[in-house]
């Protein structure tokens, strides 16, 4: 694929400086820009604004805190050890896996304390879950993964609330960061590097950009800054998005935009840790054993694919 940073340099169409700083490394790739990124959404934890307070971030360990100082609710839904092992492990990669190097340190206390939180819960066999519309109202449930794409997505997980006030925290990550992940909605358009008509091929990603924006109403938000402004001064004149809401839609996108991942770290390696992480919560190794284990195995893995 052709680098676009170039022709993106030189447009009067496509600037950089209109899009959200982390939307537009959504296209990028080793250094190099190869798509434009058109519309976007993302996943995160969500909880009521009570019981969370104002943290923006948190550690496994604030998180297992957390759960603890509310044993009669649950913390997601469903609830397994399978399940919050690897809410726990999303944003981990960088703190047991050394790709460069091709090393991995799984024997330590931060992967330990993630094993020994996740194997307090339900099995994956039998799941704990709560069938109650009213659970997260009733803080019978206290967090939930949200996949924020449109306006109705965001409203719709405050109605879950109650229309309570939320703090959307993000997933654990090691040092207390904000952990949210942002997604590619639909297509990104790039160039193929072998193509005889590169410039003309850069003018109609121009045009499809912006046509795609002013016209198309699928789901995502706008990647352009002004696109995405005059999407919810449409929602809030409609009567679709109060204006309180719509502010505090505005305020969460951009804390998101300049706070997130546009891909997760894990790579085949996952694989192998969830082989072995299940053989410990089944009982059928020791968390020693399953450590010992884990590190071999991704070691060998990391350096096969050096």
């Amino acid at each position: 694929m052709e680098n676009l940073q170039p022709y993106a340099d030189q447009s009067a169409v496509i600037c950089q400086e209109d899009f959200l700083s982390n939307v537009w490394e959504l296209g990028r790739q080793d250094g190099g820009l190869y798509a434009i990124p058109m519309r976007f959404s993302f996943q995160t934890l969500v909880g009521k604004e009570a019981l969370l307070g104002e943290r923006d971030g948190w550690t496994v360990e604030e998180l297992a805190a957390f759960a603890g100082a509310h044993p009669e609710s649950l913390l997601v839904d469903p609830a397994s050890k399978s399940i919050i092992f690897s809410l726990c492990c999303t944003f981990q990669a960088e703190a047991f896996v050394d790709r460069e190097a091709a090393e991995c340190h799984f024997d330590l206390p931060g992967f330990r304390e993630i094993l020994e939180f996740s194997d307090t819960f339900a099995s994956d066999e039998e799941p704990d879950s709560v069938s109650d519309m009213w659970k997260y109202q009733e803080d019978r449930v206290l967090l939930m993964e949200a996949d924020i794409y449109d306006a109705d997505s965001y409203l719709a997980v405050c109605q879950a609330y109650g229309m309570a006030p939320l703090n959307f925290t993000g997933y654990p990550i090691w040092d207390g960061s904000p952990g949210h992940i942002l997604f590619q909605c639909n297509e990104m358009y790039g160039i193929s590097s072998r193509s005889k008509h590169k410039q003309k091929a850069w003018e109609f990603v121009e045009y499809y950009v912006q046509w795609d924006a002013e016209n198309t109403r699928i789901a995502g938000f706008p990647a352009n800054v002004r696109q995405l402004e005059q999407m919810l001064s449409e929602k809030t004149e409609s009567g679709e998005l109060e204006p309180q809401a719509a502010e505090k839609l505005r305020e969460l996108i951009g804390r998101v935009a300049e706070n997130s991942v546009t891909e997760i770290t894990w790579g085949n390696e996952a694989d192998i840790l969830y082989e072995e992480v299940m053989l410990y919560f089944n009982g059928q190794k020791s968390m020693e054993e399953a450590i010992r284990v884990i590190e071999n195995r991704v070691s060998l893995y990391l350096k096969e694919v050096r």
